[in-house]
């Protein structure tokens, strides 16, 4: 029997220092093996038991496996319901390092699955023995088989999985991929950016779609445990949030008339909603769409230092109205204000109309300015950075400090007191509103706010009067997260 230990621990060496050599090269996991044939600090009994265990566990012997366990039983029916599952697929282990500590003993194994096609799955696990009666034994759990395995649960491999193709900032996907490649997860979610997102997506290879899961009952998928595949593509990552994006498509919905909303962090620029309704046809107005501001100028007002035309064109400029900037796929236009030629014209601007113009994403990066208190350079793709064309420069803190109370009036006294409850803390809201006129006697609604760390811009068009545009603000602040 002693010689037949020595044999095995000899060919257990090699085996491991093979595996693990596989894994380094992966850049999966680092065995650290510290065994050698005639080490007498070996624990007496727990090797023995957790060799035999992962060998009769690669020969898929899950009778023989149980039998080593504290509770056979359960043990013999996990482990043939994992062989059963896995019917085509050859498992190795190496066993590594055993630890003891009185009557409980742990083994690290490396595990590694192959299910054909050169479809490989490898993970480090634990296998804890325990002491009972003077024989050591597998403290068995299903986690023993993988760490994630929960009772119940079994392994299985799944094709055509939903891998991610673009996600949202936390993770979520907004895209996956299809049969004929990138798809999006739901319908009308952030339709007005999902040609730059499925453009971006096909420029990638797309990944092998299928994964190892974790499943309970005869088809419920519990868990992915190998994520992408092994040559599985990394997601996009965007500046979106889901939530917001949905709490904005939600707010523009409610209207009968084309309506938009968009929606920065002002500290990072990350554009994290960017909404528009059906009824809207004439392209991405949340992103280029340009419409006299109307009273909303009042911002650029209570920015300059008078109301000459020179004074109110730097302005306008500091607060970002002229800015410029290539995101990569996305086609944005801010907005245009010129140095009135004269009393007329200049006239006209104060108003808010006449030659001056600004889109919902011009005048919600004008309020993430005031915000933040300095220059917004907005982002959409956290891998590709935006390019400033034309850039600016904010005005200085007291003449942002006078901006910042005219809006916060506006939300305590003005016109968007009905949305003063919504303010909590350091997240008190600040906004302006406004109408504004525009051809065939139309007149456009607008709201421009921010609250903490969200800026926006609500436009709906023939809104008829600001309540409009507060209508889909409102809705849009009670239901953001």
């Amino acid at each position: 029997m002693n010689g037949v230990v020595q044999s095995d621990r000899r060919w257990a060496i090699i085996a491991i220092v093979a595996l693990v050599a596989g894994f380094v090269g992966a850049g999966v996991w680092v065995l650290r093996n510290e065994l050698s044939p005639d080490d007498d600090a070996r624990p007496p009994g727990a090797w023995e038991t957790a060799w035999e265990y992962v060998t009769a566990f690669d020969e898929r012997k899950a009778g023989a496996a149980a039998e080593l366990t504290t509770d056979p039983k359960a043990a013999a029916e996990t482990l043939r319901r994992v062989f059963r599952k896995l019917p085509d697929a050859t498992v190795s282990s190496a066993l590594g390092e055993v630890k003891t500590a009185g009557d409980k003993a742990s083994a690290t194994v490396a595990v590694e699955w192959t299910f054909g096609d050169g479809r490989t799955f490898s993970y480090p696990t634990k296998v804890p023995l325990v002491q009972r009666s003077g024989t050591w034994l597998v403290d068995f759990s299903p986690a023993v088989v993988h760490p994630e395995l929960e009772e119940g649960q079994y392994i299985a491999v799944a094709d055509k999985v939903r891998v991610p193709a673009v996600v949202d900032s936390s993770g979520e996907p907004l895209l996956v991929w299809g049969d004929v490649g990138p798809q999006p997860v739901k319908e009308n979610r952030a339709k007005v950016v999902l040609p730059a997102m499925l453009t971006a997506a096909q420029e990638r290879k797309p990944p092998e779609r299928w994964a190892v899961v974790a499943m309970k009952g005869k088809n419920t998928r519990v868990r992915i445990l190998s994520g992408d595949g092994p040559q599985g593509a990394k997601p996009l990552p965007t500046t979106l949030s889901i939530p917001l994006q949905d709490a904005a498509q939600a707010a523009v919905d409610t209207q009968r008339k084309p309506a938009a909303l968009i929606a920065f962090r002002p500290s990072t620029g990350a554009l994290v909603a960017v909404a528009q309704n059906k009824h809207v046809d004439q392209g991405p107005i949340s992103l280029s769409g340009l419409y006299p501001p109307g009273s909303t100028f009042s911002l650029v007002r209570a920015a300059a230092e008078n109301e000459s035309a020179g004074a109110i064109a730097r302005a306008a400029s500091s607060l970002g109205w002229n800015a410029d900037f290539d995101i990569p796929g996305i086609g944005t236009e801010a907005g245009a204000v010129r140095k009135a030629g004269d009393s007329f014209q200049l006239a006209d601007q104060l108003k808010g109309q006449g030659d001056v113009f600004v889109s919902p994403f011009g005048l919600a990066l004008v309020v993430s300015t005031v915000a933040k208190g300095e220059a917004v350079t907005p982002q959409f793709w956290k891998a590709h950075p935006t390019k400033v064309l034309t850039g600016y420069q904010a005005p200085d803190e007291e003449t942002l400090a006078a901006v910042r109370e005219h809006m916060r009036t506006t939300v305590t006294e003005g016109e968007a007191s009905s949305l003063k409850s919504l303010s909590s803390g350091e997240a008190e809201l600040h906004a302006v509103t406004g109408t504004a006129r525009a051809g065939g006697g139309k007149r456009h609604s607008w709201f421009a706010g921010y609250a903490g760390d969200l800026a926006f811009a609500v436009l709906v068009e023939d809104g008829g009067s600001e309540k409009a545009a507060l209508s889909v603000a409102g809705k849009f602040l009670r239901e953001r997260p």
